[in-house]
């Protein structure tokens, strides 16, 4: 759902670039996300 949001957030202009956001949920709060669902959420957020 997290992941929901932003892309959400991003296609809204709320947030400028999903990438630093996403990098932070993983390596900072521990979240844990495949490469496959990485790859396809900046993919739907046009980065």
């Amino acid at each position: 759902m997290v992941v929901v949001s932003n892309i959400y957030a991003k296609q809204q202009g709320l947030i400028p670039v999903l990438t630093p956001i996403l990098d932070r949920l993983i390596n900072q709060a521990g979240f844990r996300v495949s490469q496959a669902l990485y790859d396809r959420t900046l993919q739907e957020a046009g980065e």
